[in-house]
């Protein structure tokens, strides 16, 4: 008896593992023939979808919804209980895109350089002093496309009689290459 019960988790957590990509009805099939109970969680509002796809096989075209694996969340061989992050393909394609848009832009331009560009910047459009508070001030760092950086941040700025203007705001938007970054819009209010 023991023997089956290893038995039954080993194929389980083989199952859980190859779970990613993978339609959660039919993983929920195939941790069910093995006794073990599956838990679906949506990954935009990490609401409970269990009980939607355990009764609302593929078979069922009006209500099935094909729910894909994501992400893996947990798996407990003593309570027989896995969970997963599911989402559907129309949500999934705009990650994707967004995944490809960062690479190509990051492999031209860093986040890290298109920070540096914005300091750099600062500092020529006020030189009696200009700090950014990057650590704890980001409110922003978004790519607009796959050329461009949208930067936005606390900052303080020294004027002309040495006192430092705080709490402002400063926006950038930086492009380019990291041999050759440039400032195509910069704000500061």
């Amino acid at each position: 008896m023991e023997k089956l019960i290893e038995d039954e988790n080993t194929i389980a957590k083989s199952i859980y593992d190859d779970a990613v990509g993978k339609m959660a009805y039919d993983i929920f099939k195939e941790l069910d023939s093995q006794g073990f109970e599956a838990k679906f969680a949506y990954a935009v509002i990490k609401q409970d979808f269990t009980e939607s796809i355990r009764i609302n096989p593929p078979e069922d075209e009006d209500l099935y919804i094909p729910w894909i694996i994501t992400e893996t969340d947990s798996f407990n061989a003593d309570s027989k209980c896995a969970s997963f992050i599911i989402n559907t393909q129309e949500n999934i394609d705009p990650e994707v895109e967004g995944q490809s848009i960062k690479e190509k832009i990051t492999a031209r331009l860093s986040s890290t350089n298109a920070w540096g560009t914005l300091r750099n910047y600062g500092d020529q459009e006020f030189p009696y002093g200009f700090k950014i508070k990057q650590v704890n001030g980001t409110l922003a760092e978004i790519l607009v496309d796959e050329n461009t950086w949208f930067l936005k941040v606390m900052c303080e700025v020294k004027d002309t009689n040495g006192l430092w203007l705080k709490n402002l705001v400063c926006e950038a938007r930086v492009t380019g290459t990291d041999d050759a970054p440039i400032v195509t819009y910069f704000i500061v209010y």
